[in-house]
């Protein structure tokens, strides 16, 4: 989220704030002078039982964060301007003396390899519209529906499955990244790009950076999904942690409850703290959006609804999540119909497909919320199960989760944060670690990112654990937005250590996918101690 949404956000929680007050004072207009007199003197006590003070005091950190954070953000590469960038002195200068350009000044290959992505998903979404001879949206009627029906029944086996594709996948989104490159760059600059095969050539964290960001994780502090059954003084650790995050969730300072998730989130009080960290609400106009919503899904079809489905199956072969398919399917495309989700995204992640009636008015985008389905997509989704037991509270946690976390790693830009920063981190990281490995792997034919993009791109759901799962995503919302994401790639790292001895001994590609292929082992907190041991 921008700095000037955050203000924004503070705006918008003053006014909330002053609402609330004066609701309060309304309900309270019998009064006798001497009770006015008091409810006066006491503002500050009646603020903090209202929750405005703890409101105010959240919407502020957010706002200092994305002032602090914007004065140092940058992209960081190692590539001359090509000549279709910019001709500021001052912007060239600092490329060449410094390797450091803004964000806003985005490399000219990865704005190309952007708009290239974003016309292929247009033209594919238009293919579809075609082949299946419907437009792009259209009110849900009985008509419609056995239409649909007829339509299919005179339709072969093989002509059916082929309006059943993704528009895309990760394998499709990593092909799109590994098509970007520099012409002008210094082929020889990095050891990395020797076997690496991200073309950029991104300053990522060095090691000694990354253990002073994450110095929570290292061993020296006790971990949530490790130190459980630990006992001091006949006192039970999990117990004391417990009882810690209870009295920090219901004081609900966002700042407070992200340095405790840092080292993980007990599963009693997890739903809760997820929720306030991520700044959702929870009343009465929200249910009624919500409803809303729902009423839509019901109301409009929209053409890609039957691929929102379709990767809920695709989901569900997970036997984990199986048991919870109305409850996953109701929250993703509850999601597909909230306009307000594009532009609440940090990164833009697709191009808006508007859609026009016959009589040429538009109609908004299809569908509302602005984010076209793609396998892996209810991946984001299916988690959140095991931590929420109404779908409503699930989707507004699942959309804030996606707004502020889950849009960068699968939009295409240059970004601190977005996959192809993370996915050269991961090399960069590994190379540093292991080059032995990563020769050996690429001697194979597969390169280790080939692996690990999946991983990342999804937040390793669909491969480690779901309890495993939950104590990444505590960690990845204690670090917050602007960092929390470094940990996919550096737990993907640590796994390919942990594995090293046995992927040195694998003969073929699939000796190596079976060594990785088995998760069950894996625990989260333990692997990044390891990453992080000094």
């Amino acid at each position: 989220m921008s700095s000037i949404a955050k203000f924004s956000k503070l705006e918008e929680v003053s006014l909330r704030s002053k609402l609330k007050l004066q609701a309060h004072i309304r309900d309270n207009q019998s009064m006798d002078e001497g009770t006015k007199q008091a409810f006066l003197s006491n503002i500050p006590k009646v603020l903090e039982e209202l929750g405005i003070m703890t409101e105010l005091r959240n919407a502020a950190y957010a706002t200092s964060e994305s002032v602090s954070t914007n004065k140092t953000s940058t992209v960081f590469t190692h590539a001359l301007p090509s000549n279709r960038q910019s001709k500021s002195t001052l912007n060239r200068q600092r490329i060449l003396n410094h390797g450091i350009t803004n964000c806003t000044d985005e490399l000219d290959c990865i704005r190309r390899a952007r708009r290239q992505w974003e016309e292929g998903i247009c033209e594919e979404v238009n293919a579809l519209a075609e082949e299946q001879g419907r437009p792009l949206a259209r009110l849900r009627t009985s008509a419609t529906i056995a239409n649909d029906e007829k339509r299919r029944e005179s339709m072969s086996a093989v002509e059916q499955q082929a309006t059943r594709r993704f528009l895309f996948d990760g394998e499709d989104l990593l092909e799109a990244i590994l098509q970007i490159d520099i012409e002008n760059r210094n082929r020889h600059a990095s050891s990395s790009y020797v076997w690496g095969i991200i073309k950029l050539m991104l300053n990522t964290p060095s090691l000694i950076e990354l253990r002073e960001l994450f110095r929570d994780l290292s061993p020296m502090y006790r971990q949530t999904g490790i130190d459980e059954t630990m006992y001091t003084g006949g006192d039970n650790w999990a117990d004391r942690r417990l009882r810690l995050g209870t009295q920090i969730c219901s004081a609900g300072y966002v700042g407070v409850m992200r340095d405790y998730a840092k080292r993980g989130i007990p599963p009693s009080i997890r739903s809760e703290m997820w929720r306030k960290l991520l700044g959702v609400q929870s009343g009465q106009h929200e249910a009624n959006y919500f409803r809303v919503l729902q009423q839509q899904v019901g109301r409009v079809d929209c053409l890609v609804d039957q691929l929102f489905r379709m990767d809920v199956e695709h989901c569900l072969d997970d036997d984990s999540y199986f048991p919870f398919d109305e409850f996953i399917e109701t929250v993703i495309m509850v999601f597909s119909r909230d306009p307000s989700i594009c532009e609440k995204c940090s990164e833009r992640v697709h191009p808006p497909i508007i859609g026009y009636t016959k009589n040429g008015s538009k109609v908004g985008s299809v569908p509302p919320c602005g984010i076209q389905p793609f396998r892996g997509l209810v991946n984001y989704v299916a988690p959140l199960s095991f931590v929420y037991a109404e779908a409503e509270d699930a989707f507004f946690v699942f959309r804030e989760m996606f707004v502020q976390y889950w849009c960068k790693l699968n939009a295409i830009s240059g970004n601190k944060g977005s996959i192809i920063f993370l996915s050269k981190l991961f090399e960069d990281l590994l190379f540093k670690h292991d080059s032995t490995v990563c020769h050996h792997l690429i001697s194979l034919g597969i390169p280790p990112l080939q692996i690990a993009f999946s991983w990342i791109q999804l937040g390793f759901v669909g491969y480690l654990q779901v309890d495993q799962v939950l104590q990444l995503w505590d960690r990845i919302l204690g670090f917050g937005p602007d960092n929390g994401l470094l940990l996919l790639p550096i737990l993907a790292v640590s796994i390919f250590i942990f594995r090293s001895k046995t992927l040195m001994n694998a003969i073929d590609i699939q000796d190596v996918k079976d060594i990785l292929g088995d998760p069950s082992r894996l625990k989260v907190s333990v692997l990044l101690q390891h990453f992080f041991r000094v």
